[in-house]
């Protein structure tokens, strides 16, 4: 099942390098709407192949702004020829895939990941404190979540559940022996599968 639904949006995203020039406003948005799908009842049943999931979804991100711009195109040549500075305008609002966090859950090994997609649409917005706390709180389980469970949705506190976060997950020390630990646990589900 999981092999058809890459076959499946793969075949989507090549097909989208023969897309004619002149196609409906309706024909992009459906394209778009269909990877998406599939991308998404596929990543429910791939997380375990990383490396091949972290290709694909890269070539759905692309693929997905190719959309957008086809799609932003077609409403240009709908409307009347924009002036040129409206054309500037327009070209830098063009509408992106929306980015998902994924949620962090206290393992230090996606620390990374979490922190610098938070970083950059959210923490470096221009967005109340609060928003800000309630987002970090949103995108928090497991251990991560209890961190700064103790913290209500206020101003003042989101700068110390960041802090909290960045004192815990940061350190060396712990991202250390977490790869110590999971090197030791294949080497011995190693010995065990094959004793």
């Amino acid at each position: 099942m999981t092999n058809a639904r890459m076959s499946a949006l793969s075949r989507h995203l090549q097909g989208l390098d023969t897309i004619e020039a002149e196609q409906p406003k309706q024909f992009y948005s459906i394209k778009e709407d269909t990877i998406k799908k599939l991308w998404s009842s596929t990543m429910k049943y791939c997380s375990r192949l990383k490396k091949a999931t972290i290709m694909l979804e890269d070539s759905v991100q692309d693929n997905l702004i190719k959309l957008a711009v086809l799609k932003d195109k077609c409403s240009e040549t709908v409307t009347n020829a924009p002036q040129l500075g409206s054309d500037i305008i327009a070209h830098s609002l063009l509408p992106l895939p929306k980015v998902t966090i994924p949620q962090f859950n206290g393992d230090c090994l996606k620390w990374r990941q979490f922190y610098e997609l938070f970083l950059e649409t959210v923490d470096k917005q221009s967005l109340p404190s609060v928003q800000k706390m309630w987002y970090l709180k949103t995108n928090l389980s497991g251990e991560a979540g209890k961190l700064i469970s103790h913290l209500s949705l206020t101003e003042d506190n989101y700068k110390t559940a960041w802090m909290l976060l960045q004192e815990r997950y940061n350190n060396k020390r712990v991202l250390f022996s977490t790869l110590v630990e999971r090197i030791l646990n294949i080497i011995n589900g190693f010995h065990q599968g094959s004793a």
